[in-house]
């Protein structure tokens, strides 16, 4: 069984390590409350036995989508799957001058994006874009 909003700290992580066979984590960076807390999270669950996929949320722009991506990267072992690169799919506009989206075929084609190999995330933000609350 998938779980989401019932993996969201380390107390839950417990109760699903009673029976990790059972339980696939649900990772997502936004409700996990960031990278380094959702690697944190993550390697825990991996640890326990607890396999995991990588989530995105509805509508996410680049910038989540590339934090997803160095999630993934950061696991001990792969995810049973990764979700997200949606973006103008279901965006109007993105705040990063190269979106990163899945091709027709399902997969980002990482090589073909040479910005993510950049520092930090690696992706050039349009500043025009990005609007103050």
């Amino acid at each position: 069984m998938i779980v989401d909003e019932g993996f969201c700290t380390r107390a839950q992580l417990l109760t699903l390590a009673e029976n990790p066979a059972r339980w696939i984590a649900n990772l997502r960076v936004s409700k996990l409350a960031g990278l380094r807390r959702s690697l944190e999270l993550a390697r825990a669950a991996q640890q326990a036995g607890i396999d995991a996929i990588v989530g995105a949320q509805v509508g996410e722009t680049s910038i989540l989508t590339r934090a997803a991506l160095a999630l993934h990267a950061g696991l001990f072992r792969p995810a049973l799957d990764q979700e997200g690169a949606f973006d103008t799919r279901l965006l109007r506009d993105d705040l990063v001058e190269t979106p990163l989206m899945f091709s027709d075929g399902g997969w980002i084609d990482s090589p073909r994006l040479p910005e993510i190999l950049r520092d930090g995330l690696g992706l050039a933000i349009v500043h025009d874009r990005v609007q103050p609350l």
